[in-house]
């Protein structure tokens, strides 16, 4: 019994803490700027991204959207905290994150490309009922990228206060985007054609040429056009570290098997299996 006891125990101790499911807002735009509204979207995104590739269970841009629209709300409003914590409810999550941005000229300048900007993030712990940290970042617009990572980083502390992230790895370079090109690739998701989003993906890779995440939404849109050889080269932007890349292979053998390189094909395909065995 007692051996049984231990057992029991380590595989506890060893197995993996339960990945929290979170739900991550828009901020709010609270400067007088509405050229800047994308800016709401594009820290919800990173928020996303980083929180999903730490393992917490990310609720996607389509989830959030059919809570607001279950429960009548608009995605640009603010909202009490009755209203936050029954939206988070609608959708199961454990935590909810929402927060707000203000931007400043600086003096003599009236281009906003030369604005500071700050962001600040409050969170919702769902299971206990009771308010997380805030967090809150500043600097100017143009480094929004680096200000989005350092809010992811200090976040995830609080999502998984047991795992050692490691600062440099949110301030890589590739994270590190240009905010032009970030501003392009917000607008593509935003909009509702494939027309525009090509537009708007193809601006922020020309802009950012180590922009993956562009890439990678170009990349899709020309599979879905059935342009194999284009999609495979823009599927090859993402690198094995990237959270995608198994779905970007993936991508890349349906290519190859649309261009009836069966032998690529199924390279690509067992590459996957490795890492999802059936």
């Amino acid at each position: 019994m007692r051996r049984l006891f231990l057992i029991v125990f380590v595989l506890f101790i060893t197995l993996p803490a339960r990945s929290a499911t979170v739900l991550v807002l828009r901020f709010h735009n609270e400067s007088q700027f509405s050229d800047l509204n994308w800016v709401g979207e594009s820290i919800a995104e990173t928020l996303m991204d980083e929180f999903g590739a730490a393992n917490q269970i990310v609720l996607d841009r389509e989830s959030r959207a059919e809570g607001l629209r279950r429960l009548s709300l608009r995605s640009n409003a603010g909202f009490t905290k009755a209203t936050l914590i029954r939206l988070g409810q609608t959708l199961d999550a454990d935590y909810l994150c929402y927060g707000t941005y203000d931007a400043h000229l600086l003096n003599g300048s009236s281009q906003l490309k030369d604005s500071s900007i700050q962001l600040s993030a409050h969170f919702i712990d769902l299971r206990k009922m009771r308010d997380g940290p805030d967090y809150s970042e500043a600097g100017p617009l143009s480094e929004l990228s680096r200000l989005e990572e350092h809010l992811a980083w200090q976040s995830l502390k609080y999502l998984s206060p047991k795992t050692p992230f490691q600062l440099n790895q949110f301030m890589a370079a590739p994270k590190l985007v240009r905010e032009d090109a970030e501003e392009s690739y917000i607008r593509g998701l935003l909009s509702s054609t494939k027309e525009q989003q090509q537009k708007w993906f193809a601006q922020a890779l020309a802009l950012d040429s180590h922009f993956t995440s562009a890439a990678f939404e170009l990349a899709k849109l020309a599979l879905d056009r059935k342009e194999y050889r284009q999609a495979t080269a823009l599927f090859a932007h993402i690198s094995p570290e990237d959270p995608r890349y198994p779905e970007a292979r993936f991508k890349m053998g349906l290519s190859a098997y649309g261009i009836e390189d069966f032998a690529a094909a199924a390279t690509y395909f067992r590459e996957v299996a490795k890492t999802f065995p059936l």
